[in-house]
């Protein structure tokens, strides 16, 4: 009963991890847009907003300087949080690799020993 509860909440979180990165490319195709910060960088960030009223290429509607930090690293932040829940979810398992044949990394080494490596 506690594997099957697991599992599934491991595909809910998988089918919301996948949902919410979509939603994110989605965002960036649709609201994309830059605005002047106030030491002359320019910010590129994508947020929903009225594209109706704006059609210049550098938007009026204004952020203050937190904002457009925050707003310009939401992809970065998305992927640190997300590795840090990752890791907690995996934290009390045990991870094994198995190298299932060593005959074969063994074999390709010793295929003409005699000769130089390729130019």
């Amino acid at each position: 009963m506690g594997n099957n509860y697991k599992h599934i909440l491991k595909k809910i979180f998988t089918y919301l991890m996948i949902t919410i990165i979509g939603m994110m490319i989605a965002n960036k195709a649709i609201f994309m847009h830059t605005h002047p910060s106030s030491n002359g960088d320019v910010v590129y960030h994508a947020h929903p907003f009225s594209q109706s009223s704006e059609t210049d290429p550098v938007k009026s509607h204004s952020h203050g300087e937190g904002d457009l930090t925050v707003l310009g690293n939401v992809d970065i932040l998305f992927i640190i949080i997300f590795s840090a829940l990752a890791c907690v979810i995996t934290l009390g398992h045990t991870i094994v690799f198995e190298l299932k044949s060593q005959r074969l990394a063994v074999s390709l080494i010793r295929i003409d020993r005699d000769r130089a490596p390729p130019m």
